[in-house]
C-alpha cells in the first residue's frame, strides 16, 4: 500500500498564492484533481497500481475527496478513482445552515462573509457572504447568478454520474461543525442515481473523529470496506 498526502490551497493563504482569485473555488478542487493526475502519470515510479487508487478525507478533506472522486470520474481516465471515503463532509453549502439540528447546534458561524464557506466563494474580495447569496437565490442581476452557480459547483453531488466510483460516507450524529444531514444528503443523492454507497452513522460522535473512542468502530468498519474496493476484480461494495 502507498499513501499520498495531498496539499491544496487554503482560503486564508491568499498572500502566499498571489491574491484572492488564486484561492477562490475551484482552486482547491483543481489542486486535488491535479494531484490524482500526477499520481496516475507517475504510478510506475511511485510503485502504485493506477487502476486501484482511492481517496480518504475528513471534513474539508472529506468534501474534496468526494468532489475529486465524482468530478474526476467525469473528467478523464487519469483522474478516475476506484473508491472514495468521505468523513463528515460539507456537501451542500447552500443548505448547510438550514441543515443545523437545533438539538445539536453548531460551533461556528456559516453565513457571514468571513466564514469558511464564504471565503471559498471569494468573499475576501467581494465582501459578500454566503447568507447574502442565499437571500438572492432568485435575483437575476449581477453578481448573484454567478455566485449562485459558483456555490452550486462546490457540491459533490453535482458531479454524480454512471461513472461514479463506490463511496463510503461517515458522519457523527453530534457533529457541531458540519451538520449530520450534510452527510445524509450525499448518500441520498448517490442512492438516487443508483450508485453504490455505504453510509455509516457514528452515533453520538462529534466532528474530526472526536472522541477517538467514539469513532473507533467506524474507522475499523471503513477499513474493512475499503480494502476489497482496491482489489482488481471488485466493483461492488
Amino acid at each position: 500500500m502507498v499513501l499520498v498526502s495531498v496539499q491544496y490551497r487554503l482560503t486564508k493563504e491568499s498572500e502566499k498564492w498571489g491574491g484572492v482569485d488564486a484561492i477562490t473555488w475551484p482552486a482547491q478542487g483543481e489542486d486535488c484533481l491535479d494531484a490524482v493526475q500526477y499520481v496516475y502519470e507517475n504510478a510506475s515510479k511511485l510503485g502504485i497500481d493506477r487502476s486501484r487508487m482511492a481517496c480518504w478525507g475528513g471534513s474539508a478533506g472529506g468534501h474534496l475527496c468526494a468532489y475529486t472522486a465524482l468530478a474526476g470520474s467525469e473528467r478523464s481516465e487519469k483522474t478516475t478513482l476506484r473508491a472514495a471515503v468521505s468523513y463528515y463532509p460539507p456537501t451542500n453549502i447552500l443548505e448547510l445552515y438550514s441543515d443545523i439540528d437545533p438539538k445539536v447546534g453548531i460551533d461556528r458561524h456559516v453565513l457571514q462573509a468571513d466564514s469558511f464557506e464564504s471565503l471559498l466563494l471569494g468573499s475576501a474580495k467581494t465582501g459578500i457572504g454566503l447568507g447574502e447569496i442565499i437571500e438572492h437565490l432568485n435575483t437575476t442581476t449581477a453578481p448573484w447568478p454567478h455566485l449562485l452557480q459558483l456555490a452550486e459547483s462546490v457540491d459533490p453531488e453535482m458531479y454524480i454520474s454512471n461513472k461514479s466510483p463506490n463511496m463510503l460516507i461517515a458522519h457523527g450524529t453530534m457533529d457541531h461543525t458540519v451538520p449530520f444531514k450534510q452527510g445524509e444528503r450525499l448518500a441520498a443523492a448517490l442512492a438516487h442515481f443508483k450508485r453504490t454507497r455505504v453510509f455509516l452513522t457514528a452515533e453520538g460522535c462529534d466532528h474530526a473523529a472526536e472522541p477517538r473512542s467514539c469513532w473507533q468502530k467506524t474507522i475499523i468498519d471503513t477499513s474493512a470496506w475499503l480494502y476489497p474496493q482496491a482489489q482488481e476484480t471488485s466493483r461492488v461494495a
